[in-house]
C-alpha cells in the first residue's frame, strides 16, 4: 500500500474509540458470516436483493450491538474508578 493509502487509513482508524473500532469490526464479520450462509444456500435461495439485505441487516445489527455493550463496559470502567475515589 501507497503512504497516502496507508496515512488516509490511518487517519480515519486512529482517532475512532475503541467501541466504534470493535463496533466496525464486528459489523464487519456479521456481514461475511451473513453473506457466507446465503451463497451456501442455508436459509433460502439466493437473490441479490436477499444478500444485500442480510448483509446490512447482519452487518448493522452485529455492529450496532457490540459498539453499545462496548461502551457500556468503557462507561462502567469509568463509574467505577470515580466512585472509588470518594
Amino acid at each position: 500500500m501507497d503512504r497516502d493509502g496507508e496515512r488516509g487509513w490511518r487517519r480515519w482508524w486512529t482517532p475512532a474509540g475503541l467501541p466504534l473500532r470493535v463496533g466496525f469490526l464486528f459489523g464487519l464479520l456479521g456481514a461475511m458470516l451473513a453473506a457466507i450462509g446465503l451463497v451456501r444456500g442455508a436459509f433460502e435461495p439466493f437473490s441479490w436483493r436477499g444478500l444485500a439485505m442480510a448483509i446490512v441487516l447482519a452487518g448493522g445489527s452485529w455492529g450496532l450491538v457490540s459498539w453499545a455493550l462496548t461502551t457500556a463496559m468503557m462507561e462502567a470502567g469509568r463509574d467505577e474508578e470515580t466512585t472509588g475515589e470518594e
